[in-house]
């Protein structure tokens, strides 16, 4: 599965969750950045450097917002440790 159909499965998730505002926001601005911004600098990034080093900016940002909602998530568990 393509990045950008985990991040679909992920909004989805967060979605039913309803944990936060701010989750499922971030979560919907990482599903818009892996699935239309990565593919769409990737095409752009064959031919022109700029847009390649976007690409890989892009990825990083994506990769941020999972770190950040992986850390948020366990801060703000429901379960006992």
């Amino acid at each position: 599965m393509e990045q950008g159909g985990i991040a679909l499965i992920i909004l989805i998730l967060a979605l039913v969750a309803r944990r936060s505002a701010l989750s499922m926001l971030l979560t919907a601005v990482m599903f818009l950045l892996a699935f239309l911004a990565q593919s769409f600098l990737a095409d752009l990034g064959g031919s022109n450097a700029f847009f390649g080093g976007l690409h890989a900016l892009d990825g990083l940002a994506i990769l941020r917002i999972a770190g950040y909602l992986y850390g948020w998530s366990r801060r703000h568990r429901s379960w006992p440790q």
